[in-house]
């Protein structure tokens, strides 16, 4: 299908030619359905395991010691939960994914061709953990919108399991527009269960929490927050963080994720001049469907 009408948004032919080539008709299917979708062998096992390592690496150093991975614990038997916010600054390893083909076209399809990278982050958690309730990941005041401001994709790199601290999810709350109420939902949730290589992609409407982890081991998870161009509400400021001569190493993509075209938050009223064309590009790749 073609979109010739001058006044459809700017990139949905791409877009669909995108998820036709990669065979991701069926994820779409179940993001509009259910609000999330699920995605087995999206990495390989090489990038699996590579990421895996380098994590572990990164919590090692922040917790000064080993890590027992078999029971997630430091050498002295202290469970390891640990957060790593700014995830992209710290190599190419991390950048990649950022570009990877399957998630730049669901998170485009969700978001419009004007999305932007809001944080990337990383959970390297062993066992205790006490799991999270339900929410949604868009916490504007309700009523939400039925198309999505913000997305969430996590990368799994562990087992993941309802014991091992899986993530818990309500199938169609996206479509419910809010925020639920404490312990609404909760009989609702299922574990959203599926093996190391795999992705999760969710709408920002849809309700999500976490089971405690009940089992031994690490639970390794990288979580990449995605906003509409049009919302500016990025929490990492990579822009800055990594300067100009990394994001030249980059196809011009990368800087687009995070937000070298995004209008908002000028300085002087020659910058808002100069900037008032991208206001115009933005509005022109921010589509929004139905949901």
């Amino acid at each position: 299908m073609e979109i010739h009408d001058w006044r459809a948004t700017a990139g949905l032919n791409e877009v669909y030619r995108e998820i036709r080539g990669l065979g991701l008709e069926p994820a779409i299917a179940e993001l509009e359905t259910f609000g999330f979708t699920v995605l087995e062998g999206v990495l390989v096992e090489r990038e699996r395991t590579e990421l895996a390592e380098a994590l572990v690496d990164i919590a090692e150093q922040a917790v000064g010691s080993p890590i027992d991975r078999e029971r997630g614990c430091r050498l002295d038997g202290t469970p390891v939960h640990k957060w790593f916010p700014m995830l992209l600054t710290r190599g190419d390893l991390f950048r990649r994914l950022i570009l990877h083909p399957v998630s730049e076209a669901l998170v485009t399809y969700l978001l419009g061709a004007s999305a932007t990278v809001s944080s990337v982050t990383a959970f390297v958690r062993g066992p205790g953990d006490s799991g999270r309730e339900l929410h949604c990941d868009d916490e504007s005041p309700n009523p939400l919108p039925r198309y999505a401001q913000v997305a969430n994709l996590h990368w799994i790199l562990s087992p993941y399991t309802r014991e091992n601290g899986a993530m818990s999810i309500v199938p169609g709350s996206h479509r419910l527009c809010r925020m639920p109420v404490p312990g609404e939902g909760d009989d609702l949730a299922i574990p959203v269960e599926t093996p190391p290589g795999s992705i999760i992609l969710f709408h920002g409407n849809t309700w999500h929490g976490a089971f405690p982890r009940t089992a031994p081991g690490l639970r390794l998870t990288i979580a990449a927050y995605f906003n509409r161009g049009t919302y500016r509400w990025q929490n990492e400021n990579y822009l800055d963080a990594l300067g100009a001569d990394v994001l030249a190493q980059y196809p011009e993509r990368f800087s687009r994720w995070l937000g070298s075209r995004i209008p908002w938050h000028w300085a002087s009223v020659e910058e808002r001049m100069e900037r008032r064309q991208l206001v115009d590009e933005v509005a022109r790749t921010s589509h929004r469907q139905e949901g």
